[in-house]
């Protein structure tokens, strides 16, 4: 973990998702946002459609989460209520998801 000035670096979670049973990806989103808020994360871009400027890009959409710490962003991630909102997911959308951590 990075730290600057003693504070540790931001912790940001980037997702690209391509839906494909929009009713059951619903239910995965009743359990993750609660499961984000409950780790101390907020969404600094919430599910939006990109604009490519440059090259190809195949998903739907994009969602940046964004944690006071890269340890919380990675916490939150093998989280029982994460991984129970994961479960509901499978079959319902296919994600790419990184944990990435915030420039100094």
């Amino acid at each position: 973990m990075t730290e600057t000035a003693g504070k540790p670096a931001t912790g940001y979670i980037y997702v690209e998702m391509t839906i494909r049973d929009p009713d059951r990806f619903k239910q995965y989103t009743a359990l993750s946002a609660p499961a984000v808020q409950a780790a101390g994360g907020r969404y600094v871009v919430a599910g939006v459609k990109p604009q490519v400027l440059e090259g190809t890009f195949g998903a739907h959409r994009v969602v940046v989460v964004q944690f006071p710490t890269l340890e919380q962003a990675r916490s939150f991630y093998h989280s029982a209520a994460y991984q129970a909102a994961r479960q509901r997911r499978q079959g319902a959308a296919e994600f790419k998801m990184l944990l990435l951590e915030g420039a100094a």
